[in-house]
């Protein structure tokens, strides 16, 4: 097994890469570290916290549901009354059920990391938190329908 993984490693080329688009904190404005605590509250109600703030085009967001959150009612007004965000993340505490709209359901637990695409909701058994990332606009999008149905 060695062999032939230091032959593979031996074959390997270069290879040119011609664009790459990099970064730098000075491009974004953003300081782009930041004690996840401190992240600015966008929404908070029955329980349910969101705290997060765009870095770019990204937005990083705490969130946290309390045992037996259940989005769904808050996502109806949305295309197929799901959440069309993506987010990736991983979970930090707790567990949460996904479904998606083909009908597939799985649950992610404290440790794991996910990615959901467009077309979902999510509910919780028990206390839950996890790190988050979504496009920007889109997740602007989400928090304000959550906003209104809360308001409503």
């Amino acid at each position: 097994y060695k062999r032939q993984a230091s032959a593979c490693l031996c074959e390997l080329r270069p290879v040119e890469i011609p664009y790459r688009r990099t970064f730098h904190r000075e491009h974004w404005g953003v300081i782009m570290k930041k004690v996840i605590n401190e992240l600015p509250t966008r929404l908070e109600a029955g329980g349910v916290c969101f705290q997060g703030e765009n870095w770019g085009e990204l937005n990083v967001s705490r969130v946290r549901f309390p045992a037996g959150a259940d989005a769904t009612p808050l996502l109806e007004g949305l295309p197929d009354n799901l959440c069309q965000c993506p987010h990736w993340g991983t979970v930090v505490k707790g567990s949460i059920h996904v479904t998606y709209a083909d009908g597939t359901e799985e649950t992610v637990n404290a440790g794991e990391v996910y990615y959901w695409p467009p077309g979902h909701t999510v509910r919780v058994d028990e206390d839950y938190e996890a790190i988050e990332f979504s496009p920007g606009d889109q997740m602007g999008e989400l928090m304000n329908h959550l906003e209104t149905k809360l308001k409503g």
